[in-house]
């Protein structure tokens, strides 16, 4: 029986998978028998594609403290994680951020 974790996996990969092979959700589902609707299920439970994920407002990483007054240049849904980035963020710390979420090896 696969546990919660392996589907995590499974569907992590096979996204991972899909958004290499530049494919349309439609013609990658296709090619490898699985039913797109499924699939833009799994992306939505896992937060695997931003949009679709069950993270409240207030949950989010801030890189670097706002006090400027600039906007947000770049923001990331991540397995339920909201990662706004600010000018000026150092890449270190970015990372390292990334490196704790699981995004980099």
């Amino acid at each position: 029986m696969k546990t919660k974790g392996d589907r995590y996996e499974y569907w992590l990969s096979q996204h991972s998978a899909r958004i290499k092979s530049g494919q349309t959700i439609s013609e990658f589902c296709g090619r490898r028998g699985i039913k797109a609707s499924t699939y833009r299920q799994a992306v939505a439970r896992y937060g695997l594609g931003g949009g679709g994920t069950n993270q409240s407002k207030s949950d989010f990483i801030e890189l670097t403290g706002n006090d400027s007054g600039d906007k947000c240049v770049l923001e990331i849904d991540y397995r339920g994680y909201h990662i706004r980035l600010f000018p000026g963020v150092d890449a270190r710390i970015f990372r390292e951020t990334l490196k704790v979420l699981g995004v980099l090896i």
